[in-house]
């Protein structure tokens, strides 16, 4: 059987940890947040992960209203790439000298009310690459079959550019302040009337570049050079 894929180094997992996590990122499939109550378990807050597909979180831009997340935890085992098929390590997660294992356990899955998810307890965002390992994991948990990384590219490669273009926009619009919830939403719903028309595109490698430069020239049309 072939072997799932592993990192070459922790930090390749990850585009954004601890305070370095931008409000412009929008939520994603392997962000972890802290104090989130996974129903089915107890009711104490803990670290979660989101399991929900990339391709599934929203509907245009508008988060669904419930998403998949499992539990992240302390690890006492040495986690090995090569098994351990159950769980998705996650190093050097925290900003934590001590470099603590932590994993998630694709058992310890539950439903969580999107709406009770806060920005400001965001603790990590998978890179592209640990967002195509975490799902190469979850399909082989599910159905015991190995999926190449680069077919899993070929079909969410579409959301993965739409999401980097959705954090340049909202980047170059607005900057944090009291009312940074509402502009958002004002410019989730900007952003969606400028790509609704374009996002088929996409899904077509050979156009992606394309849709990018336009996505580009508007932010800068729209709110100066800042890009």
């Amino acid at each position: 059987m072939r072997n799932l894929e592993a990192p070459d180094s922790p930090d390749v997992l990850y585009r954004y940890r601890g305070s370095e996590i931008p409000r412009s990122r929008p939520i994603f499939q392997g962000d972890v947040f802290e104090d989130v109550i996974v129903p089915g378990f107890d009711d104490s807050p803990t670290l979660a992960l989101i399991i929900t597909h990339a391709c599934s979180l929203r509907a245009g831009t508008e988060l669904r209203s419930r998403l998949l997340m499992g539990i992240v935890e302390l690890s006492n085992i040495k986690f090995s790439w090569n098994g351990n098929f159950r769980m998705m390590a996650l190093p050097n997660l925290l900003e934590d000298p001590r470099e603590r294992q932590f994993v998630v356990e694709f058992d310890n899955i539950g439903s969580v009310m999107t709406q009770s998810l806060d920005l400001d307890k965001r603790v990590a965002c998978l890179s592209d690459l640990g967002v195509l390992i975490l799902q190469q994991r979850l399909a082989h948990h599910f159905t015991r079959s190995v999926i190449e990384t680069d077919t899993l590219f070929d079909q969410c490669a579409n959301v993965l550019t739409e999401a980097e273009l959705l954090e340049d926009w909202v980047e170059a619009s607005i900057k944090f302040d009291n009312n940074w919830d509402d502009k958002y939403k004002l410019t989730l719903n900007q952003f969606e009337d400028f790509i609704k028309d374009k996002r088929d595109l996409l899904k077509y490698p050979s156009k992606r570049s394309e849709v990018r430069r336009v996505v580009h020239h508007e932010i800068n049309r729209r709110f100066g050079n800042l890009l």
